[in-house]
């Protein structure tokens, strides 16, 4: 995916579910860390880091970035 249509999926997410009560209901958020250069497993493990911390489960992780250089480690979790 382009870092590109990485950015306007995240602009439409925040658009859609920005203020909506309803959907704050499943607790279901995006985080991105910034990294010197993203692998899947130090991403996997930031993201199981993370999601340990605030009692979530991860649902998805992967790596992006501009250029075909992932810089960005992009995991969404969701809690029960």
């Amino acid at each position: 995916m382009d870092s590109r249509h990485v950015v306007m999926y995240f602009i439409v997410v925040l658009v859609i579910f920005g203020n909506n009560p309803t959907v704050v209901a499943e607790q279901c958020r995006y985080r991105i860390f910034a990294l010197p250069y993203c692998v899947d497993a130090l991403c996997k493990s930031y993201c199981w880091k993370e999601a340990l911390g605030s009692g979530a489960r991860v649902r998805e992780y992967q790596c992006g970035g501009p250029g075909g250089i992932n810089r960005h480690c992009i995991c969404f979790f969701c809690t029960d």
